[in-house]
């Protein structure tokens, strides 16, 4: 299958996000008119997909030959290119053994599993250690 080359790490990513978060948006303020857009997880299923938005409305849009099954299947089969090992029913994410690594010298707690709920916490944890507060 195709493999793009990899973006380097930097501002494009914020660039990337806005490019995709804008007309995301746009497309689910009340009134829109639909959208065709790919968008990540909609309707809590892993990795990304087609969607038709507008309206305040999410519909997938998978291409007539493949099922939602085969769609989420490879994209649970990509998750670890992510560093993500699995995802379990309840939302924790577990990280691969590579991307513990990574982490490892710098703040070996970003490897721990994170369930939804504990994103806030996290966050501010990892904002903390940007700004070197520890």
């Amino acid at each position: 299958p195709y493999e793009p080359p990899p973006i380097e790490p930097g501002r494009v990513y914020n660039e990337v996000t806005v490019g995709a978060v804008v007309p995301t948006v746009l497309a689910l303020l009340p009134g829109a008119a639909p959208v065709r857009f790919s968008v990540p997880a909609p309707l809590g299923l892993p990795g990304g997909y087609p969607v038709v938005l507008g309206d305040g409305r999410v519909e997938l849009d998978l291409p007539g030959d493949v099922t939602l099954g085969e769609a989420a299947a490879f994209n649970e089969r990509l998750q670890p290119g992510d560093g993500v090992a699995r995802v379990d029913p309840d939302g924790t994410a577990h990280v691969t053994d590579a991307a513990a690594a990574a982490v490892a010298d710098v703040a070996p707690w970003l490897a721990e599993p994170l369930h939804p709920d504990a994103v806030p916490e996290r966050r501010a944890r990892l904002h903390r250690l940007i700004a070197g507060e520890g």
